[in-house]
């Protein structure tokens, strides 16, 4: 493996050690349903794009349904209450009859629906949707900060190269990533990630 290639292993690394909780849950679900997984720069493009992607708490149809109307009537709460206090009755019954209709949602098929229409997925950590244009911000080892950089001389060389022949590239960062908890600043440190591979 050249030095540039390892050089691009660690920048990932620190990276994914670089993710809060709720990144890492959608960084997760991007790598675990494959998407952006070809090369290791896909990968980190992945970080470089994470507000492309949406996560919410919710595992099936019905649990999407019922987020999505909680969601509208926190944010609409206020003005449903002011038809709740108004003095004219008609928007009383108006409030009324919005509560009446809310308590007979059947939140699977709205959920079902709304996720056909967004083409969102259930995935392990909830219902996961992809938006926008994924954008190739990471070009090459080019783009790697020095201090991310393993070797910095022109002619140091990896003494032990590692191998990427037939290597499930998704799974491998997901093992790299349980290694990653301290970022991998130096050569030695580098050793770590031929047990990833």
């Amino acid at each position: 493996m050249s030095k540039d290639a390892l050089d691009e292993l660690n920048y990932l690394a620190a990276k994914i050690a670089e993710l809060d909780i709720r990144e890492h849950d959608v960084f997760s679900t991007v790598v675990g349903q494959q998407q952006h997984c070809g090369s290791v720069a896909e990968i980190i493009n992945i970080m470089e794009n994470l507000g492309n992607f949406d996560l919410q708490p919710a595992f099936d149809a019905a649990m999407l349904g019922e987020h999505l109307v909680d969601m509208e009537g926190d944010r609409h709460g206020e003005a449903f209450e002011k038809l709740y206090a108004s003095n004219d009755e008609t928007l009383r019954g108006v409030a009324k009859y919005m509560e009446y209709l809310e308590k007979h949602i059947d939140y699977a098929a709205f959920g079902k629906e709304y996720a056909e229409n967004e083409q969102g997925i259930f995935t392990d950590n909830g219902y996961f949707t992809e938006f926008g244009e994924f954008q190739e911000g990471y070009r090459g080892s080019q783009d790697i900060p020095a201090e991310h950089r393993i070797f910095t001389a022109p002619d140091e060389i990896c003494r032990a190269p590692l191998k990427f022949d037939d290597v499930d590239i998704a799974a491998a960062i997901m093992k790299l990533y349980a290694v990653s908890v301290d970022n991998l600043n130096t050569a030695a440190d580098a050793y770590i990630l031929r047990a990833v591979f």
